[in-house]
Formats: structure tokens, sequence, C-alpha cells
């Protein structure tokens, strides 16, 4: 399979691509493992919750963690696991989130344009 993770963050002036980790409707999270080339799962949702949109992350970027930029994406299709979207951005948040005792701030950063 494909590195989803190296390929290129913009599909022209001025749309993103985004890979689709977990889709909407999902009642767990899942996690691109480059390494292995599948989608593995990282952790199931409490009973009765699901994803209401898409998630996944922008290609060929690296927040402070390590791991690509995480990306929220809204539109009407149904997708899967692995499906490229061509996504115009609209906005960008910092995180500052905490595990396993620890803070950490993601923060965005492109790096292979």
């Amino acid at each position: 399979m494909t590195d989803l993770t190296k390929l290129p963050s913009w599909a022209d002036d001025d749309n993103i691509f985004a890979v689709v980790e977990t889709p909407r409707g999902s009642s767990c999270k899942l996690d691109f493992d480059p390494k292995l080339g599948v989608f593995a799962l990282a952790k199931p949702l409490m009973a009765g919750l699901t994803y209401p949109y898409d998630w996944g992350f922008i290609p060929s970027t690296k927040a402070e963690d390590g791991d690509p930029l995480d990306v929220l994406i809204l539109h009407d299709a149904q997708t899967y696991p692995g499906v490229v979207l061509r996504c115009r951005p609209v906005g960008i948040l910092e995180v500052e989130q905490k595990s396993k005792g620890k803070k950490g701030t993601k923060r965005p950063r492109v790096c292979g344009a």
C-alpha cells in the first residue's frame, strides 16, 4: 500500500489533500500505520457514540507530536478509510491535549508542500 502520509499536502493553490482515517458514522477511531500500510483500530468509542464527520490527516505535514496534522472534513459524500479528498481549508485550530499526564500543543507545520 502507498504511504499515504507522504502524498503532497497541496492539491493546487487553493485546496489541500486530506486522507480519511475515520469516516462519519464510525463507532471506532482508526489510525493509519505507515509502517504496516494499514488502518488499525486505535480505540472504540463509548457505546452509542459515532463520529459525526470524517476525520483524518493532511499528508506531508507534521505537528509537534510527530503525527501528521489532523483534519475534520465537512462534506456530504459517504467515504471510507483511505479515501483522499481535495478540500478547501476554512480554518485552523491550535489544540492543547493531555496524554499520560503530559501537556502538548498541536501546531501546524507543512513539511513537503
